[in-house]
C-alpha cells in the first residue's frame, strides 16, 4: 500500500530522531569510554611523550659523580615531570652491552667512561635495585657516595608525567615511561689498561712509525677480546714554540717523566717500552709521560685525528712535517665492547732541518762554461746554481 506525503514526512523525522539518538549515543560511549581509560575525550590528537632514559655519568670538578638525561619530549610543561633514580649492583656484565653514547660532557663535568645495556624489567634496578631519589623537573642527580670501584653498578631513570602533558584537559593521574635502558658503571669493565704511545722510530726507507704495547687484557669484559678488535685513535697536532719551550711546558704539566729518545739509540722508557723493527732506529723526539689534560696543545683535546686503525702496535705517519714546527703525537684505545683509555701519554717531535753544504768546489771547463761540485742532499727535492743573483741551473737528483 502505498503511502501519502504526510506518511512519508513523518516516516523521515522519525528516521532523523534515530539517527540523532545514535549519534548521542555513541558519544556518550566515547566520553564513557575515555573517563575509565583516564583520557580527556576533548584532547587534541598529539605524539605522545617520550623518555629516552639516563644518558651518562659524569664526575663533577669536585669530585661528586652526577646521573645525566634528556627532559621528557613532547610534554608542555617539563616542570611536572616526575623522575625516579633506580641503582643496583650487578653479579655479572650483561651480554649485548654496548659503549655509552654519550655522558653530555660539560653539563655536570666531565663525562665518565660507561656502558649501556636494555634490560628487561625483571633483571634491571627498576625491579631488582633500590630507588635513589624521586625528583621533579630536574635533569641530573647527584649520588650520595662514589660507586663501588670494584663492582658492576647499574643506573636506570624512569619518568612520570601528568596525563594532560600533551594538551587536553586536567589531569589527577601520572603516566609512568617504561625505558629499558641501563647505564653501567665498572671501571674495570669500562676502560683499558694502555700506556699509550711508547716510541718513535724511523724505518730504513726514512718513515716515521710510531709504537706502542697493546692493551692487557685481564677483566671479565676485556678477557673475551683479542688484541685484533682494539681499535687505536692516532692524534697530531703542532705548534710554532720551540722545542725547548714545549718540552718544558708539558714536563711542568706532567705528573710522570719526561725520556729523551735520541736519534740512533735504543729507547729506554720507565713505564712504556719502544723497540725497534727490522731496519730501523728510534727518532730523536722526547716521549712525556701522564701529561695532564689542562695542557692547551694536548693532541685528543686539541688537535687532529691522522687515523684509526684496528689491531697492530704501530703506525706509519705520512705526513709531510714541517721543520719549523715542533709536532705531538696522543695514541688512545677503545675497545669492541666499549672500554675506553684515558692515557695522556705524549711524544713530542720535530724533524731536522736539512743541511747543505753547498758548492764544494769548481773549475772552469772553457771560457764560457764551469763545472760546479756538490753533494746533492739526500732529503732535497731539488738544488738549483746561482750566478750574479740569477739562476742558471736546476737539479731534481745526483749525477
Amino acid at each position: 500500500m502505498r503511502m501519502g506525503p504526510r506518511e512519508d514526512i513523518y516516516s523521515v523525522r522519525r528516521l532523523a530522531v534515530l539517527c540523532g539518538s545514535l549519534a548521542l549515543a555513541c558519544l556518550l560511549a566515547s566520553c564513557s569510554i575515555a573517563k575509565k581509560l583516564g583520557v580527556s575525550a576533548n584532547a587534541p590528537t598529539q605524539s605522545s611523550p617520550a623518555f629516552s632514559g639516563v644518558g651518562g655519568l659524569n664526575l663533577s670538578s669536585d669530585g661528586k659523580y652526577v646521573l645525566v638525561w634528556d627532559q621528557v619530549a613532547g610534554v608542555a610543561d617539563p616542570a611536572t615531570v616526575t623522575y625516579e633514580v633506580y641503582s643496583h649492583t650487578l653479579s655479572s656484565m650483561p651480554t649485548g652491552t654496548q659503549a655509552s653514547s654519550s655522558s653530555k660532557p660539560g653539563t655536570s663535568g666531565a663525562a665518565l667512561p660507561t656502558l649501556i645495556a636494555t634490560l628487561a624489567d625483571s633483571a634491571a634496578p627498576v625491579s631488582s635495585g633500590a630507588v635513589l631519589t624521586t625528583i621533579k623537573g630536574e635533569l641530573s642527580y647527584t649520588l650520595a657516595a662514589a660507586p663501588d670501584a670494584g663492582a658492576i653498578t647499574a643506573f636506570q631513570v624512569r619518568a612520570k608525567w601528568p596525563e594532560d602533558s600533551a594538551g587536553g584537559s586536567s589531569g589527577v593521574s601520572s603516566i609512568p615511561d617504561t625505558n629499558k635502558k641501563v647505564l653501567i658503571y665498572s671501571p674495570a669493565n669500562t676502560t683499558l689498561s694502555f700506556s699509550g704511545v711508547s716510541g718513535l722510530t724511523t724505518t730504513a726507507t726514512g718513515s716515521l712509525l710510531l709504537n706502542w704495547t697493546p692493551p692487557v687484557l685481564t677483566s671479565a669484559l676485556n678477557a673475551s677480546e683479542s688484541g685484533s678488535k682494539i681499535q687505536y685513535s692516532i692524534y697530531m697536532t703542532s705548534t710554532q714554540q720551540s722545542l725547548a719551550a714545549v718540552q718544558a711546558g708539558v714536563v711542568a704539566l706532567g705528573s710522570g717523566s719526561s725520556l729523551a729518545l735520541s736519534s740512533g739509540s735504543s729507547l729506554a722508557l720507565t713505564n712504556a717500552s719502544g723497540t725497534s723493527g727490522a731496519g730501523s732506529s728510534s727518532a730523536a723526539g722526547t716521549l712525556v709521560q701522564n701529561v695532564s689534560s689542562s695542557y692547551s696543545n694536548l693532541p685528543v683535546n686539541n688537535g687532529t685525528l691522522l687515523a684509526t686503525q684496528t689491531g697492530g702496535s704501530s703506525y706509519q705517519i705520512t705526513q709531510t712535517l714541517d721543520p719549523s714546527f715542533v709536532y705531538l703525537f696522543q695514541v688512545r684505545a677503545v675497545g669492541s665492547a666499549g672500554q675506553i683509555d684515558t692515557n695522556n701519554n705524549v711524544i713530542i717531535y720535530q724533524a731536522s732541518q736539512p743541511t747543505f753544504a753547498g758548492c764544494t768546489g769548481a773549475k772552469a771547463l772553457s771560457a764560457n762554461s764551469i763545472s760546479v761540485a756538490y753533494d746533492f742532499p739526500s732529503a732535497a727535492s731539488s738544488v738549483t746554481i746561482y750566478r750574479g743573483g740569477s739562476s742558471v741551473y736546476a737539479a731534481v737528483s745526483a749525477g
